[in-house]
């Protein structure tokens, strides 16, 4: 073989490696998966639902929680832009809650959801209900609430929407939901649960339930009244829109009404940082845009407008922010509809505006619930096809093709169950209707709908799209003489056409004098000073010269909460927490730090705690001095700690810009005594870490190296065993991480020389082979002592095959098989042997071991020719004597280097090695990553056997030396990954780390 042909086997080597390696991840791979793993887990599963029920705490409720944390509630539902998936850990900042009790006040969810045994959560659409309700979900799953009557206890997530459809009651939903996320058979361990009041029943959507509101109603309160006898109660907690909610039917059970608040720039840039990058693209960078323009931060409040805004702002290089929520959710339909297929060169059957058509008339349709007693959010096939069949004018339209677009390639709808599909959000749903009735009814019949409340968000999505002005002053002045000034708001702010001065100047007016009336005692409707001040609020923000009447009533109401409180210094409950949500929310940061000051004086703690909570939320420079400077040993004690939980509680995210404010406090004077609290300097400064651990005292924060430091003040000096143990570890923090650091780079460098000696041995046989294949050469015989190495070449190999195969031929036709004719048929048949003597037929099979099909070169001693002397019995001497003679040869290739210890065959496929060869390049990048992912020791097993199983076949060798060879590359690489993975020494403060800012 010469050079080029060397060249051209080697390129058909790779080229076929190549196609193996794809082959074997694309077809083999999930074809051994389906047809080996998944019987096994088909039999896994059945005994698996057998034995649940009768040890639920130790299989059913781990794999409850296990599958409850892997599923969609894990995760920010992204109903437009690229399919991320966004983690809700790293991107939700939970929302805190407005009380609607007598005196109103931001309560934190857990705390609030801690001491609180039942209440309802209200909010607007996409205002994030059901998310904060997941947060609460992942958070005791995950024993990250910080609260511990919430850590004893089962989250169970209940969607009423399906509770509905089923007719199901409270406690039959929590089985069902159980056995969804794969607690089968849970109706002994619910009982038994709820029975110890164990349980934090989520009852998710009252609003969604549509003409089945009664039932779901009763179904509640007859499972709050049989808890109510319960020595121990369980939390129910229950989400519904504000408008939904206006006849409170579950008031007698669930008295307590709490509100979410709006996005705050904190919440937004948690939000968005949380989202990972696509195409090189990070969600972070929209946030500065937001806060450019008052009126797009103002909608972007709205948690799930945000979210379409992200989803957009990733997908499209050349994005647009919408200035308007309906220009919002038409660009989502046209993202969705029409720009995400033709990105991904989708070729649809089906035109856009017929799509929207289509789905506008059902959506339309539902909402009205032409039908009772159906969920006016869900739609069957037989809607869409009557609302085609109208639109297409075609009476045979293709339904299932639709049906497949619009839930595959455009994601607009997703099916639900019983052969069902639902929008995919609510909004959705309501926005497609708003454009049906702005093309079909009248204003009459437009003004009769707004006052069902459960279109009432139709009518907003209306008063968006219409353009005629004096349509848009009678519908708010409609609502107006209805006594509905939210609903007049509202609908202002959703216009996209500026409505008459004297219009705005009215609602602005009757909004103030509900603030008013607020706050004097005389509260009006469930929504109380918070949800009129956001109104105004967002109406004054408008730069139009129309809404300068609502400017000058939003200002007269700030003088008005802002003097609210200075009677006692435990008054102004109410101003405060409405004040605090506003200017946490306001695009007006000027109004913002102009009271501040003023508040962080007032005689009230709770006036003060307010002050540092909108500086916390209004997340801009010049918030984050303030904060900084709050710090200082000067300042009433009560703003430090709140000023210290804030910071604390956003050092990790913000570091850099904390440390560029350093010098905002004084210098510490020593050193030595901050090093013992102290040991993270290198992370982040002493000189703003233990302000906030001093001012701390002893609450907690989200930071666990702040607490860590805290606590370490206050322990002190003491001879507490456990008070100096904890010193101890706290202070050899950084030398435990040092020490385990160590030793994880050399497991590292270990198992990676491992893997590359493996290589090395690959290689060397890999060109072993090639050698053969270019000089003729069939196999290396190598004796170590002396060291020798002989080529055996092809010549002998060849002629001993021939011989073999001939000597095979003659004894099957001289002794024919006893099994012929019909017999053959039977399978034990298929395969027989020559009807030759006893002692002869392990000769037999030797001989056909020398053939092409199976013969491997290996060294062949004296005694095999001894032990075919039964031959010459059978067949004939010259044959025979042919036979022995080619033996003979081929053994002869061999007589200088007869005690070898290694022979390597250079006839085996090179497809194994190559593929062991990827595995190694595959390992590599796996072993480097810090990652702690025990893939890596799967994959060392597979690499030890599949080498051994190729050495053991392709090379002849003693134990020894085959023992010597596995371990000279086995043994670095398995005690490599073990240390790498290593936590020694285990430090149980360790966790204080992950807390710190990168540097």
């Amino acid at each position: 073989m010469n050079l080029s042909e060397a060249w051209i086997t080697t390129l058909w080597v790779t080229i076929v490696t190549i196609l193996a390696t794809t082959f074997a991840n694309v077809v083999f791979v999930p074809a051994l998966k389906k047809f080996l793993i998944g019987p096994v887990a088909r039999i896994h599963d059945l005994f698996y639902r057998k034995l649940a029920p009768h040890y639920p705490l130790s299989i059913g409720l781990r794999s409850y929680k296990r599958h409850m944390a892997r599923s969609d509630l894990s995760r920010i539902d992204n109903p437009v832009g690229p399919g991320l998936t966004v983690p809700l850990e790293k991107s939700y900042a939970p929302l805190r809650l407005i009380s609607s009790g007598s005196q109103e006040s931001n309560l934190d969810f857990f705390e609030h959801a801690a001491a609180s045994p039942r209440f309802i959560v209200l909010g607007g659409p996409g205002t994030g209900k059901t998310t904060l309700m997941k947060s609460l979900v992942m958070n005791v799953i995950q024993g990250t609430t910080g609260q511990k009557e919430l850590q004893e206890r089962i989250p169970i997530f209940i969607v009423l929407r399906e509770l509905a459809s089923k007719q199901q009651t409270v406690e039959q939903a929590i089985v069902t939901a159980f056995d969804d996320y794969h607690f089968p058979g849970a109706e002994r361990f619910v009982a038994a649960t709820l029975a110890q009041g164990q349980m934090i029943v989520i009852l998710d959507g009252l609003d969604e339930v549509g003409a089945r509101r009664d039932f779901v109603s009763s179904e509640i309160q007859a499972f709050c009244r049989k808890d109510e006898q319960r020595k121990t109660g369980n939390r129910v907690l229950v989400t519904c829109r504000e408008h939904s909610y206006g006849n409170r039917d579950l008031g007698d059970v669930l008295p307590h009404i709490v509100r979410v608040e709006p996005f705050t720039n904190r919440h937004m840039r948690t939000f968005l940082a949380g989202w990972p990058a696509h195409k090189g693209k990070a969600a972070i960078g929209l946030y500065g845009s937001i806060q450019q323009d008052p009126v797009i931060l103002d909608i972007c409040k709205n948690p799930l407008l945000l979210t379409i805004l992200t989803g957009l702002y990733l997908e499209d290089k050349q994005f647009q922010i919408p200035t308007s929520r309906g220009k919002f959710y038409k660009a989502a339909l046209d993202e969705l509809l029409k720009y995400r297929p033709g990105r991904r060169h989708i070729t649809q059957s089906f035109e856009y505006h017929d799509k929207v058509n289509i789905l506008s008339k059902v959506c339309l349709a539902r909402l009205q619930g032409p039908d009772g007693a159906d969920d006016s959010e869900a739609f069957t096939r037989q809607h869409i096809r009557e609302q085609a069949e109208a639109v297409l004018q075609k009476t045979e339209a293709d339904i299932s093709g639709l049906i497949h677009e619009l839930v595959k390639t455009n994601g607009i709808i997703k099916p639900g169950k019983e052969d069902t599909y639902t929008c995919a959000h609510r909004t959705i749903q309501e926005y497609l209707a708003a454009r049906e009735a702005e093309r079909a009814y009248t204003m009459e019949q437009i003004l009769e709908l707004s006052g069902q409340d459960h279109l009432i968000e139709m009518v907003y999505f209306y008063c968006g799209l219409i353009r005629n002005v004096p349509q848009l002053n009678d519908i708010a002045t409609a609502f107006l003489d209805q006594g509905k000034v939210i609903e007049a708001g509202r609908c202002v702010l959703n216009m996209q056409e500026v409505p008459d001065s004297e219009g705005i100047a009215q609602i602005s007016a009757s909004l103030l004098a509900r603030i008013q009336e607020s706050l004097q005692g005389n509260r009006i409707g469930e929504e109380g000073l918070t949800v009129p001040l956001e109104i105004l609020s967002s109406l004054a923000q408008r730069g139009h010269p129309h809404f300068a009447s609502a400017q000058e009533a939003f200002n007269r109401a700030i003088d008005l909460l802002a003097g609210s409180g200075d009677a006692t210094e435990s008054g102004g409950g109410s101003g405060a927490s409405a004040l605090a949500s506003v200017l946490s929310a306001s695009a007006n940061t000027t109004l913002a730090m102009k009271l501040i000051p003023g508040l962080l004086r007032h005689k009230s703690p709770k006036w003060r705690r307010m002050a540092v909570s909108v500086l916390r939320d209004m997340d801009t420079d010049e918030s984050l001095d303030e904060l900084v400077k709050l710090l200082h040993p000067d300042n009433d004690p009560i703003t430090r700690a709140e000023a210290a939980k804030a910071l604390a509680d956003s050092l990790k995210g913000r570091g850099e810009e904390l440390r560029a404010r350093i010098d905002l406090l004084p210098e510490r004077t020593d050193d030595k005594a901050d090093r013992q609290v102290w040991p993270l300097e290198e992370f982040f400064p002493a000189r703003l870490a233990l302000p906030m651990a001093e001012a701390l005292g002893d609450r907690e924060t989200k930071n666990q190296a702040i607490n860590y430091a805290a606590r370490a003040i206050q322990t002190g000096d003491s001879r507490d065993p456990a008070a100096r143990s904890f010193l101890i570890q706290w202070k050899n923090l950084l030398r435990d991480r040092a020490i385990n650091a160590g030793i994880r780079f050399f497991g590292k460098a270990l198992a990676v020389t491992g893997v590359l000696l493996f290589a090395l041995i690959l290689l060397l046989f890999l060109g072993a082979q090639i050698y053969g294949w270019a000089n003729s050469v069939t196999a290396v015989a190598i004796s170590l002592s002396p060291f020798r190495i002989q080529m055996v070449d092809d010549g002998a190999y060849e002629i001993l095959e021939k011989e073999a195969e001939k000597i095979i031929a003659r004894i099957e036709d001289a002794w024919p098989p006893n099994a012929a004719g019909v017999s053959r048929i039977l399978p034990w048949n298929w395969e027989v042997e020559p009807a030759i003597p006893e002692d002869a037929m392990a000769i037999f099979e030797a001989i056909k071991g020398y053939t092409k099909a199976s013969f491997f070169p290996e060294k062949i001693f004296e005694g095999k020719l001894k032990n075919i002397a039964p031959l010459a019995e059978i067949m004939e001497k010259d044959d025979y004597d042919s036979f022995v003679k080619a033996l003979r040869e081929y053994r002869d290739g061999f007589s200088s280097v007869s005690d070898t210890n290694l022979f390597v065959s250079l006839r085996i496929y090179i497809i194994p090695p190559l593929l062991l060869l990827f595995l190694c390049l595959y390992l590599l990048p796996l072993l480097i990553d810090d990652g702690d992912d025990d893939e890596e020791i799967r994959i060392a097993i597979a690499m030890v056997v599949a080498t051994a199983i190729v050495m053991v076949v392709g090379m002849e060798m003693d134990g020894k030396m085959l023992f010597l060879m596995g371990m000279g590359y086995a043994l670095p690489f398995l005690i490599g990954v073990f240390l790498s993975r290593t936590k020694f020494p285990r430090n149980p403060l360790a966790n204080a780390l992950e807390d710190m800012p990168a540097q």
